[in-house]
């Protein structure tokens, strides 16, 4: 389903939403209510245009899986008290990382929104020397990337809404440490040729 389509059809159920969402004395619902009403039916075709576009030897509940483990690590980092490098190796990410697509991370944070406020205090309370954040500023939701080298530095990108910055963040924080685990694994594969030598 192309990206045309999928508009039109919001546009439509929008429409629909309109005319058959008025209180008694005749006025729309606010714009607020209709957006509610709209939620359930956007992200059923939204995530029914990801999850067809996963390739044929891939389970999409498996898939579903996964993408739930990663959204829910600010989460288990407390109440399981593992370490968020611990947390993106369980989540079983490593192993079909390609598969997972900033949109379809998209997709499970509309099934979930709270995951986006423990996203946002899990960007709030990160003590490190450079990386990633996320936070709003006047209305408008922002990535930002940082480092403190040589002088504090930073760059923001704006996003349209909450749920797609935090996708996005999200994808950037899993990366880093798919390629941290990438690193350590390769420096393990060395160690044991190193020592096999000897």
């Amino acid at each position: 389903m192309d990206l045309y389509l999928i508009i039109g059809l919001i546009l439509v159920i929008l429409l629909l939403f309109i005319f058959r969402n008025k209180n008694k004395k005749g006025k729309i619902k606010s714009g607020q209510e209709l957006s509610d009403n709209l939620k359930p039916i956007e992200a059923k075709i939204i995530g029914n245009n990801y999850l067809q576009s996963l390739p044929d030897s891939m389970d999409s509940q498996d898939l579903i899986k996964v993408v739930d483990k990663i959204i829910s690590i600010p989460n288990d980092y407390h109440e399981l008290n593992k370490s968020k490098y611990q947390l993106v190796v369980d989540s079983g990410y490593i192993d079909i990382y390609e598969q997972i697509t900033n949109r379809i991370i998209a997709y499970a944070l509309m099934q979930q929104p709270h995951r986006t406020k423990e996203w946002v205090q899990f960007s709030e309370d990160q003590r490190v020397s450079e990386g990633w954040f996320l936070r709003e500023d006047n209305n408008v939701w922002y990535i930002g990337e940082f480092s403190t080298k040589d002088g504090y530095k930073e760059s923001l990108t704006p996003y349209a809404n909450l749920i797609s910055a935090c996708a996005d963040f999200i994808k950037l924080q899993v990366e880093y440490i798919r390629q941290l685990v990438e690193a350590d694994q390769r420096k393990k594969r060395k160690k044991k040729g190193n020592d096999m030598k000897l």
